[in-house]
């Protein structure tokens, strides 16, 4: 689950899922602030949800 209250807000979108092996991998842009974006993924064996740095360019 996750913790941050500002994922969750109209300025915040949250990508379709994809899945790779087990895990299926979101990316969460703000686009509003400065274009911030993460990458989660959500391991479906154990139910996990992890926050994994974007590479930045």
């Amino acid at each position: 689950m996750v913790h941050k209250p500002e994922y969750v807000s109209d300025t915040v979108y949250w990508s379709y899922g994809t899945i790779c092996g087990d895990t299926m991998y979101f990316t969460v842009c703000e686009c509003w602030v400065c274009g911030k974006n993460d990458v989660f993924g959500f391991d479906a064996n154990s139910e996990h949800l992890r926050e994994i740095s974007f590479p930045h360019e």
